[in-house]
């Protein structure tokens, strides 16, 4: 396994660590270890050798959804910007598009975190964090961040 496979398989399982802290409401954990999948999927995305399109979009949406749930909207913005301009595949480039404009969204509106709850009243809890001044994270953050 080259060494760019080995961070990013590493930083989905602290990825996938995060999550489960995050659902059990502890925030505290559940940041520190997006922290560090974070740096790992940077270390991957510094190790590439010549990677295809489609790679290199991946890795870039992964690390800018994780740099949104570190709070740390500049690199998210940074990270799915440089990944659209390495012309992705058009379902890579609208995912690429939409966690930049959650960053954006959470630079102008910034809300507390909270859990997403999920289930068929995604919409509902959406609008309903929004009317209260919360965030829920988008499905898109934790199913399709990972999903590479």
């Amino acid at each position: 396994m080259n060494q760019s496979r080995a961070a990013h398989d590493r930083a989905m399982d602290l990825a996938f660590l995060a999550d489960r802290s995050k659902a059990a409401g502890n925030q505290t954990e559940a940041r520190r270890l997006y922290k560090q999948a974070l740096e790992k999927e940077l270390e991957a995305l510094s190790a590439l050798k010549s990677p295809t399109p489609v790679t290199a979009a991946v890795i870039h949406r992964s690390a800018a959804w994780l740099a949104v749930e570190c709070g740390e909207i500049r690199r998210a913005e940074q990270l799915a910007s440089a990944g659209l301009a390495g012309d992705p595949p058009s379902e890579i480039a609208d995912e690429l598009r939409h966690v930049w404009e959650e960053a954006n969204l959470q630079r102008h509106h910034p809300v507390d975190w909270v859990p997403h709850t999920g289930g068929p009243n995604v919409d509902a809890d959406h609008a309903h964090n929004r009317e209260n001044g919360r965030r829920a994270v988008p499905a898109q953050a934790t199913s399709r961040s990972r999903g590479s």
